[in-house]
């Protein structure tokens, strides 16, 4: 009979910390709901960003990683993409018929 309070016991108090926890985390959502942050202004001055790709033999993901990259919301003339290609496979003869803006 003990042994069935000590595992009732065990179970209880693993149940309370589960619904304790729970709450918890209720309570943070909606607390984080509450005071979601307003976007940051957009700056007057612009700096300069290099977005660096280390590519390594992704054949199948370079084309989409320089288009991404490309795709940013950035002035043009601030951003530079760099594509570091080390690989041993097609991915460098992909990575340069990629199309990209302003290819210097």
């Amino acid at each position: 009979m003990l042994l069935l309070e000590i595992v009732y016991g065990v179970l209880a108090a693993w149940l309370a910390l589960y619904g304790l926890n729970s709450l918890l985390l209720t309570v943070i959502y909606v607390w984080v709901r509450r005071h979601v942050p307003q976007p940051a202004a957009r700056p007057s001055i612009w700096p300069k960003v290099t977005v660096q790709l280390p590519i390594y033999n992704e054949l199948h993901v370079v084309e989409r990683s320089i288009a991404a990259a490309a795709a940013l919301d950035y002035p043009r003339e601030l951003l530079q993409i760099q594509v570091l290609d080390d690989s041993t496979d097609e991915t460098r003869l992909v990575a340069q018929r990629a199309p990209c803006p302003d290819r210097h």
